[in-house]
């Protein structure tokens, strides 16, 4: 999925040597923070260069202290994600995954990306290390716990069996990974999806067709348009059609202006696919 988006001159180098290697926690949430990592990689590297992505498992005896995080002894899947741009600074290191920081331009990233994986990685219980040198590019590792319980028959869960029957529903999210994702899951469900990596397109389709969607799943932080802003506007046209605000960075302040926006309701990254399930259920009977 990676390789449909790569930027000009910048090519994928891959080893992966941990076959048969599990891990304990939601793949959705796994998937987030891999893509979050490689596309910044990708953004380091206007220039092109190489994407470096190894995994290997590894075992270890003793307490390991990382960049922003400690490793407790154990086994872990470990996941590096390389790139050749201009490094990580001493000074932004100590920013790195706190919400909004970023040293993009205006309107070119929400600051979210290593924020939502810092989340990700605590909920897998693992950890996270940063090696870099300013000029010489950086690695990403994430360490992620290893589970080598014998599989059992997962549970069929009542949020699964709450489907849709074909409705088009469109996707908003600046970062095409991320869209297509979410396509992904909302189409196992059975539903028919449109996406768009640009707010202001999106808004076009709508404006273009609004009975053709009978909902709208949109990421908040995006530059140019975010979601709230995406809903005031469809709602000056198509007041009927629902809208699902996903967020990695929510709280009272944004369900409020969610709320007085027309927004239906607001999830937080990652989606998790039973809750996705529920929601369009019960926002579309």
């Amino acid at each position: 999925m990676l390789a449909v988006t790569l930027r000009p001159k910048v090519v994928i180098a891959q080893e992966l040597e941990a076959k048969g290697a599990r891990l304990r926690g939601d793949p959705a949430q796994a998937f987030e923070a891999i893509m979050n990592l490689c596309t910044n990689a990708m953004q380091a590297m206007p220039q092109g260069g190489m994407l470096g992505v190894h995994l290997r498992r590894l075992v270890t005896t003793d307490l390991r202290v990382l960049s922003h995080s400690k490793l407790a002894p154990g086994r872990y899947v470990q996941l590096t994600v390389s790139d050749q741009g201009s490094g990580v600074t001493p000074a932004v290191m100590e920013h790195l995954f706190e919400p909004f920081f970023t040293t993009r331009s205006a309107g070119s990233g929400t600051g979210l990306g290593l924020a939502v994986v810092h989340g990700v990685m605590a909920e897998f219980g693992g950890a996270i290390d940063v090696r870099s040198t300013p000029g010489h590019g950086a690695d990403f590792t994430l360490f992620f716990p290893e589970n080598d319980e014998a599989l059992a028959s997962p549970p069929l869960m009542a949020e699964e069996v709450r489907s849709g029957t074909g409705q088009t529903l469109l996707v908003v999210d600046d970062e095409p990974a991320l869209v297509a994702m979410t396509q992904e899951m909302l189409e196992a469900i059975g539903y028919t999806t449109v996406g768009f990596s640009d707010p202001n397109l999106a808004l076009k389709a709508l404006q273009a067709e609004p009975s053709r969607f009978a909902a709208v799943v949109s990421d908040e932080m995006m530059p140019g348009l975010t979601g709230i802003q995406l809903t005031e506007a469809l709602h000056q046209f198509a007041p009927r059609v629902p809208v699902l605000l996903v967020s990695g960075y929510g709280g009272a302040l944004l369900a409020k202006r969610a709320t007085e926006a027309g927004v239906s309701r607001v999830l937080t990254k990652p989606l998790q696919r039973p809750e996705l399930a529920r929601t369009l259920s019960e926002l579309l009977r």
